[in-house]
């Protein structure tokens, strides 16, 4: 395990790149479906449940066992959780990685009209400097739960004052143990207690910034109609712990006008395979 939340791992020794169940963790898409990370520091020890990991890379010309590395999705540890389990993290595998720990936003959140006027400015530019797309990663992760954060505090604060306290404490953080879910949170409404599961999608940048959503995210909110809400979180403050946001529900494609920006290509050879 690195210190930028990469686990180094192994599959059994019987194992070479053909085998099923390689072939199976090498297509792992953790939009779709999830791997759970347990850890015990020994033969003796319970295991402790980490979280959902996501398939990061893979050697190919390994075998008996084959060699993985996969992102923890739940990271950076809770404190002193790697020295009770007996772990020596090892560098990042990403050099510009920060060792310091994801600070939860206490700041909260202003809820504003999603109808306000977009202000003119000067057109974006394309740069020509290739991004490093390990560090934007780390960026996102965590900025994405910093989003997340301030989303469960504030759907507790607001069952709390409509006088729903069980209710409050009922909210739940699904994307710490389900990536594949399609929403982030499990919430209620302050009014009917009735469920609503919400997604948030959190930028630095203003609230017409378009946000990227996958298919699965699009299906699941057809699945729920109004009882699943997209929770824009925008202008977020890392130093002041707060942002604004805006809300709208029901299914993705009605409420938000979709563009394709990528494409999952199949030679046209392999289509009936």
């Amino acid at each position: 395990m690195t210190e930028d939340g990469v686990l180094v791992w192994k599959s059994q020794n019987r194992h070479i790149p053909e085998s099923p169940v390689v072939r199976k963790l090498v297509s792992h898409d953790a939009a779709r479906n999830n791997v759970y990370l347990f850890l015990r520091g020994n033969g003796r020890d319970t295991y402790t449940y980490l979280g959902p990991v996501a398939f990061r890379d893979w050697d190919p010309l390994s075998s008996q066992p084959v060699h993985f590395t996969w992102t923890i999705l739940n990271w950076p540890l809770p404190e002193g959780l790697a020295d009770r389990l007996n772990v020596q993290l090892k560098p990042a595998l990403t050099p510009t990685y920060s060792t310091g720990r994801v600070q939860i936003p206490t700041g909260g959140l202003t809820e504003v009209s999603s109808t306000a006027r977009k202000r003119g400015g000067r057109a974006p530019t394309t740069s020509t400097i290739t991004p490093d797309w390990a560090e934007r990663e780390q960026r996102n992760r965590e900025l994405g739960l910093a989003g997340e954060h301030l989303v469960l505090q504030f759907e507790r604060d607001q069952l709390f004052k409509a006088g729903k306290r069980e209710l409050s404490e009922l909210v739940e953080h699904v994307a710490q143990v389900n990536s594949a879910a399609g929403y982030d949170i499990k919430s209620f409404d302050p009014e009917t207690g009735g469920q609503r599961y919400i997604e948030v999608k959190t930028t630095t940048a203003s609230m017409h910034t378009p946000f990227f959503i996958s298919r699965n995210e699009v299906g699941v909110s057809r699945d729920f109609g109004d009882a699943y809400w997209i929770y824009r979180v925008f202008d977020y403050d890392a130093k002041e712990g707060r942002a604004s946001f805006y809300r709208r529900c029901g299914a993705v494609e009605d409420v938000f006008g979709l563009c394709a920006t990528s494409y999952s290509a199949v030679a046209k050879d392999q289509e009936n395979e």
